[in-house]
């Protein structure tokens, strides 16, 4: 058919009307997330409006790179360009209370807010090999006074003042620095007044200065935490009828609490929470008989505290078609039999969904009772899983009610998923807990693997995005969605970019699994795990698992340790269970669909997060990285780069041969190519999640170092999972856990993350973990309360020690000589009270004055740890005995090195990397290095205000002249404690504040 001239004609503006209406560009916010039209979450982005009534952000708006904040026409100016100094106008601070304390981007006026008075810790890496002088002029020129600290790659700078405008760091440095880059702005605002047009109000506003006296405190970066899952953990915080079952002692316990939560719901509604860990009631692994009767016929779907194993009731399992009703019963009967014979007689084709085992057992518990009365009920065969198990007893064929990795998601998808409201309000509830612990930016990891793949997209578009552009994000928030879906995520951001112009939100990591955990042994090992001889969760014990195990990779020889019980995997992944748990782990993710997925998002120019935690997985997705790499070299994703580098080597070349310089040695193809992979790896971020086991620490950290990979270890874990190494791994597996300083020495840069809420969002914590390879002991951590106001609640209690009682009642019986498990002591209310306990211990313990002055102060004195005030045995203790040296659990924290590759005390971060961990590198994690993470010009104002117990405060803890071993040791006894929480330079939480309205709420109860 003919195209006449007209037609033509509105064919092109079709497609121009077209074009218009999704690239008009509006009136609305469009600036770089510095900018300060946009910055914060204080200022909401405009709906955008074209002639098609198309409303919603500008495409063109959401393409504006994170890295480009703070280079727009309102960014913060660096020392170096600044003019002479001109007028200025000094304001009072104000109280921590009023309006103007509040900081830069609560103003909308543009007012300079200038910190002082205070040790700042500026997060800022100097250049490798710059250390002493070099360093401090290094800093100077990047407008960042002092030095302090000390790390391999030289010192971070400290500063004792910070000037801050619309919630951007302006200048770093000393009160004179400082003042007088205020001075310079002051300069360039009176030069612009004089333009025409120019509103000389808001100039005037402009060159006003707010002081903010800091008391001496010590001022770091927001916290960054690398890996959390926010909408499941504010979940747990916002819901109602939520069984916490952490800590629970016993069977009678976990009923008990299961009940008091069915309590509080419909008789339809589901029981949720968990966090139960078997460990501590003796090892036992739960069944479903646990909830049935205190969940009172309601379905109840509880995960272990690891997330990688749950315990479903009778009630969840039948809805999601694991278990019939009796009723039905007699009728599946038949049925149940065939299914059985029909499995058993394939249990040699590779692709039968299900176990020979698991489906034989159906067969004759299920079907073949019926002769025996009939069976009351009977288990639907489980249908193929890939990386999953459903554990079934053998002495009936039904399953157990315990599900392993993806087998969880054949409950959890029948589990109605709160409204986009709901997830709203749990990441305010998350927020909130955040900000409390000085957590201003997290990566987001979706949901967990059992969650159906498009839920973390519905997170994004339904709940985090509407947020975003309201202004209510909290904190600065990396989103990931699953690898699986890397297709969609490519249009995605050809459309929005990678960050919401506010500031708060960011989008672009692809996550996926590559095994389980330690905990639920599903974490995948080059070697079996150990039999324990009395544990129920062994291959001998009565109550065995069946279903599918897609990497067990076990051989037909039964072999219970050693390298030759885990045989090489079948082609495609079909590893397949014999009716027992899972010896050498879990794969959640084929070999080779990883690697595949892996290469096509990395020639995509995507970021890719992988978990693995056993030593095998490690292995595995390095070697998946590498692939993918030089692939993407090969195909020429890092084109550009590499011919804007080759054209800087020309350029060196010739200025060298100007000077008379010999010509540079010619790179290798060989060389070449390693350079590139490693480069690509680094600029894509990709990422190791965990790293929690190797299979030797020197040529892991190499590998990784090789690939440009970024670990994201949690030495959180580590307390956690330290009682299960030996049991578990054996000695020479559990030397090479956790190896964080062989990470850094390889040259990488360990991103600190705690994985919450597996674990509690406890950053402090977490760097005295990597620092010390213990949880605080109870008499550190009831120290630290002494810095609290008096009314402000108790600080958490640490991950790693007993979580049945407080820090002050573990204390407090520890001074009487007592056991604080099934102690008769009442839990404080407040800080005051934890901080009175512990005083009256340092008391009964006879030290001198100087000590009772030491503890008030904030610190343990080093002769009460001695004297033997710690927690219970092994990791949960939080005693020095609690410390994973030698590669084991209740190692002394003495204990010499043992093993290979640099075990015990040599894995042990120093205070200023295990810092830099969860600020600065954290940050580059999340690809927002310079944007959050530091203190420096050109970064946002997202900062902390620590306390720190002890003489001399925050300098005689990161000071200049304080060696590594000295901070160390300094916070091994004074446990450092967040006081207040800024973000884009405004106060967002504050201690005071808390404490105001816990003592408000306790008088008016």
């Amino acid at each position: 058919m003919a195209v006449n001239n007209t037609s033509k004609v509105l064919l092109v503006l079709s497609a121009l009307v077209a074009l218009a209406a999704v690239f008009w560009p509006s009136g609305g916010p469009g600036g770089a997330p510095g900018s300060p039209e946009v910055a914060g979450s204080s200022n909401a982005a405009a709906e955008e409006r074209c002639p098609l009534g198309f409303t919603g952000p500008n495409p063109h708006t959401f393409g504006t790179s994170k890295q480009q904040a703070g280079k727009g026409p309102g960014a913060p100016v660096p020392l170096a360009a600044m003019a002479p100094a001109a007028r200025t106008s000094s304001a009072g601070g104000g109280g921590p209370g009023g309006r103007s304390a509040r900081g830069g981007d609560d103003d909308p006026l543009g007012r300079l807010h200038l910190f002082f008075n205070a040790t700042i810790w500026t997060g800022v890496e100097p250049p490798p090999g710059q250390e002493g002088a070099a360093a401090a002029a290094a800093a100077a020129a990047a407008g960042n006074g002092g030095g302090g600290g000390g790390v391999k790659r030289g010192r971070v700078p400290l500063a004792s003042a910070m000037l801050v405008q619309r919630g951007g760091v302006v200048a770093v440095g000393s009160l004179e620095e400082v003042r007088a880059a205020a001075e310079a702005a002051a300069a360039a605002a009176a030069a612009a007044a004089a333009a025409p047009g120019t509103d000389e109000a808001a100039v005037q506003a402009e060159v006003e200065v707010v002081g903010h006296d800091m008391g001496g405190r010590l001022l770091l970066p927001g916290f960054v935490d690398a890996h959390v899952h926010l909408v499941p953990g504010g979940l747990g915080l916002a819901r109602t009828g939520v069984a916490d079952l952490r800590g629970a002692a016993s069977r009678q316990e976990v009923a008990a609490r299961v009940a008091a939560a069915a309590a509080a719901l419909g008789p339809e509604e589901w029981v949720l929470g968990g966090q139960w860990d078997e460990g501590d009631w003796g090892g036992q692994l739960p069944d479903r008989s646990w909830l049935d009767e205190a969940a009172g016929g309601r379905p109840a779907y509880l995960p272990r505290h690891d997330l990688h194993m749950a315990l479903a009731n009778t009630a969840a399992l039948q809805r999601a078609g694991l278990l019939q009703p009796p009723a039905a019963a007699a009728g599946a009967a038949a049925v149940a039999g065939a299914a059985g014979a029909a499995g058993a007689a394939g249990a040699a084709d590779a692709e039968s969904g299900v176990s020979a085992g698991a489906a034989a057992a159906a067969g004759e518990d299920g079907g073949g009772g019926g002769g025996g009365g009939g069976a009351p009920e009977a288990a639907a065969v489980p249908p193929h899983v890939e990386g999953g198990v459903v554990d079934v007893d053998p002495a009936t064929g039904l399953p157990t009610g315990i599900l392993r990795e993806r087998a969880m998601g054949l409950v959890a998808a029948a589990v109605p998923e709160p409204p986009p409201a709901a997830r709203a309000a749990a990441v305010a509830a998350a927020g909130r807990l955040a900000l409390s612990r000085g957590v201003t930016a997290v990566g987001d990891m979706g949901r967990y693997p059992t969650a159906d793949p498009d839920s973390p997209w519905r997170d994004l578009v339904d709940v985090y995005m509407p947020l975003a552009r309201a202004g209510r994000l909290p904190l600065r928030l990396y989103t990931h969605v699953p690898l699986s879906t890397w297709r969609k995520l490519v249009p995605y951001q050809l459309v929005y970019g990678r960050s919401h112009p506010g500031g708060r939100l960011h989008w672009g990591g692809l996550k996926d699994f590559a095994d389980g955990s330690l905990g639920s042994r599903t974490a995948l090992m080059w070697a079996p795990y150990l039999l324990p001889h009395s544990d129920s969760d062994s291959d001998s014990s009565s109550s065995a698992r069946a279903g599918v195990n897609n990497s067990t990779t076990s051989n037909s020889g039964g072999s219970n340790g050693g390298d030759e019980g885990c045989g090489v995997e079948g082609e495609g992944g079909g590893g397949r269970s014999t009716g027992s748990a899972p010896r050498c782990g879990q794969r959640a993710t084929g070999r080779e669909e990883l690697r595949q997925l892996a290469a096509a998002a990395v020639k995509a120019g995507l970021q890719v997060s992988v978990h693995a935690i056993g030593d095998r997985a490690v292995d595995e997705v390095v070697g998946a990285f590498a692939a993918a790499l030089a692939a993407g070299v090969e195909a020429g994703v890092d084109a550009a780069e590499e011919a804007e580098r080759a054209e800087q080597r020309q350029q060196q070349a010739a200025a060298g041969a100007a000077g008379g310089e010999g010509e540079a040695a010619a790179e290798s193809e060989e060389a070449a190519l390693r350079r590139r992979v490693r480069q690509l790896g680094e600029r894509l971020r990709l990422r190791v999640e965990h790293v929690q086991h190797v299979s030797g620490a020197a040529n892991v950290s190499a590998a990784l170092a090789a690939a440009g990979a970024t670990p994201v270890p949690n030495p959180l874990h580590l307390l956690t999972d330290a009682p299960m190494l030996r049991p578990r791994l054996g000695a020479e597996r559990a030397a090479r856990a956790f190896p964080l300083a062989s990470l850094a020495a390889a040259g990488l840069r360990p991103a600190l993350a705690s994985d919450w809420p597996v674990v509690d969002l406890q950053p402090v914590t977490g760097v005295y973990a990597a620092v010390h390879r213990a949880a605080p002991p109870p008499p550190v951590a009831a120290a630290a309360n002494c810095l609290l106001p008096r009314h402000a609640p108790p600080l958490p209690q640490p991950v790693g020690t007993a979580t049945t009682t407080t820090t002050a009642t573990t204390t407090a019986a520890a001074a009487a000589g007592s056991s604080s498990h099934g102690a008769d002591l009442a839990a404080p209310a407040t800080a005051g009270e934890v901080c009175d306990a512990f005083l009256a211990s340092v008391a009964a313990a006879g030290l001198g004055e100087a000590e009772q002055a030491e503890a008030a102060s904030g610190c343990a004195p080093e002769a009460l740890l001695l004297g033997g005030l710690r927690g219970p045995e092994g990791g949960r203790g939080g005693g020095d005995e609690a410390a994973v040296g030698d590669g084991g659990a209740g190692a002394g924290a003495g204990a010499g090195a043992g093993g290979s590759g640099g075990e015990g005390d040599d894995e042990r971060l120093s205070v200023e990397a295990a810092l830099l961990g969860h600020t600065a590198w954290g940050a580059r994690a999340i690809g927002l290095e310079g944007f959050t993470g530091v203190l420096a010009p050109g970064a946002r104002a997202d900062f902390v205000e620590v306390a720190v117990g002890g003489r001399g405060g925050a300098a005689a803890w990161l000071g200049s002249d304080q060696p590594a071993a000295a901070a160390a040791a300094r916070l091994r006894r004074c446990l450092p404690v967040v006081l207040r929480t800024w973000v884009d330079g405004r106060l967002v939480y504050d201690v005071e504040e808390r404490a105001q309205e816990a003592a408000g709420a306790e008088a008016k109860g």
